[in-house]
């Protein structure tokens, strides 16, 4: 009978912790989820202003013997 208590009582701890540990997961993923727009808009690459950069003819003039 004794077995038959301290196994039950282990039950409910290790049902208790999985418990915790998913609301603490779920909670974990609305702030996760929250944050998410304004994560995603520093990844974002704008493009630059004015001219872009022509390769290498603005680097090396072109021979005019072409």
């Amino acid at each position: 009978m004794f077995n038959l208590a301290v196994a039950v009582a282990l039950g409910l701890v290790a049902v208790l912790a999985v418990v915790r540990l998913t609301m603490w997961f779920l909670r974990a993923m609305r702030r996760g989820a929250a944050s998410l727009p304004g994560a995603l808009k520093s990844l974002t690459v704008e493009p630059p202003q004015g001219r872009a950069f022509n390769d290498s003819r603005d680097v090396w003039p072109m021979p005019k013997d072409d």
